[in-house]
């Protein structure tokens, strides 16, 4: 375990679609309700929170990618499709029915309590001499992601706010953005690694924006009878 004395050489902290703003959104006006429902209706009502996580590009880039017509410019080889293609088949296994006792919680416990916390002690946070990369989903319902965006950067000393074009919620830290070149460049990263999406992904409009061609030029994707196997996938012992 580590030393809580200990220093930590932290290079950058970044935040997306910082939930600092939970108490201002309408998720925190919304989400209650879903909670207070009677457990027959529950399945139903939490449909009314859909269309706070999605966009109008992220079903369409998912049948783009599905169907081989393109795909986001960080998956640019076959390793990395695999991993994408282990991680789609799992998510029936992962992303279990969220009861309603659990969401309650989340919403009480986590986003209530912690925006709470977090407002009581922002005298810490300007103390906090480290960069900051905040990203915020230009059409983020969930939360006034790009509202929050701009008041912590007038809060915090060393921060820089990137706004995903066209992204609601969920598609933040999606195709519509490369994640990893943003925190690069944001933190001078000692890295070889690109700094800014590639130049074809971002030459794009619309639903291709984020996405190329597939990286072998095939018109399927690759086997999902590769996804294990042992040129793509090294099992953790």
């Amino acid at each position: 375990n580590r030393n809580p004395s200990e220093k930590v050489n932290l290079q950058g902290i970044t935040l997306i679609n910082p939930a600092t703003s939970f108490d201002r959104s309408d998720l925190s006006r919304l989400g209650p309700q879903v909670t207070q429902v009677s457990p027959l209706l529950y399945p139903l009502s939490l449909l009314r929170l859909l269309p706070l996580f999605t966009d109008e590009y992220a079903l369409p880039q998912l049948l783009l990618i599905l169907q081989s017509k393109g795909l986001p410019s960080v998956i640019d080889n076959a390793t990395r499709e695999a991993y994408m293609g282990r991680m789609a088949f799992s998510l029936p296994i992962k992303l279990k029915f969220m009861p309603q006792d659990t969401l309650r919680h989340r919403l009480e416990e986590w986003l209530t309590k912690g925006c709470q916390s977090i407002s009581q002690r922002e005298a810490d946070l300007v103390k906090i001499d480290v960069p900051f990369l905040i990203v915020a989903g230009e059409f983020d319902k969930t939360l006034p992601s790009i509202e929050e965006a701009d008041r912590l950067s007038k809060l915090l000393k060393k921060s820089t706010v990137h706004i995903v074009d066209g992204a609601g919620h969920g598609s933040t830290s999606g195709s519509r953005v490369d994640l990893a070149a943003l925190m690069r460049d944001a933190f001078d990263l000692n890295s070889d690694g690109r700094r800014q999406m590639k130049e074809t992904a971002a030459g794009n409009e619309g639903t291709y924006f984020g996405l190329e061609d597939r990286y072998d030029g095939a018109s399927i994707g690759l086997s999902p009878l590769l996804y294990w196997s042992k040129e793509y996938y090294l099992k953790s012992t």
